[in-house]
């Protein structure tokens, strides 16, 4: 089974909080040691500007989930679900489908920090919520805009094991 990274985006109250360093803030899931969460605050830019990367791109994504790709698979999208006040903590669906021209997908993943909902539930990936996409098409990733601002910022050994993790190129 495929793991993909959660990431959970902490909203900053009272001061900037940044990455400069960009070094990501990679651990283990506290609910699933399987699974591992890269944590970002809200004000991270190269996060946010990979979402919006990613939203503006989705009708793309969704012609070829539609025109069923023939070299294509592990079709994804991430979503962000929100908790306490202005948190939300961002979890990958998978085995999606549209139904009556809205796009659900199971959740791949035990949340961390939602508790509203558990890993296999059904979910709608609503165009609001929306925070990633990606496919694999012949051995590499497509989209996953979120996947690669984690990666870019890896040492390289790191990013070798995250794509044999991974199971594809992503850059």
């Amino acid at each position: 089974m495929m793991k993909v990274f959660f990431i959970v985006i902490v909203s900053v109250l009272g001061g900037a909080c940044n990455n400069k360093g960009k070094q990501v803030n990679i651990r283990a899931n506290e609910n699933d040691s399987t699974d591992k969460l890269a944590v970002y605050t809200s004000e991270n830019g190269e996060m946010n500007f990979a979402i919006d990367q990613a939203r503006k791109s989705f009708p793309d994504f969704l012609v070829v989930l539609q025109d069923k790709c023939e070299d294509c698979e592990r079709f994804n999208v991430k979503i962000r679900l929100g908790f306490g006040d202005n948190d939300g903590e961002h979890v990958w669906l998978d085995s999606l489908f549209l139904k009556n021209s809205k796009l659900y997908g199971v959740l791949a993943s035990v949340p961390e920090k939602v508790t509203r909902v558990n890993f296999g539930d059904i979910l709608e990936a609503k165009k609001d919520s929306l925070s990633d996409w990606m496919y694999i098409q012949k051995g590499k990733l497509a989209g996953g805009f979120t996947i690669k601002v984690i990666y870019d910022q890896l040492p390289v050994l790191e990013k070798k094991q995250m794509e044999e993790e991974f199971g594809a190129m992503i850059r």
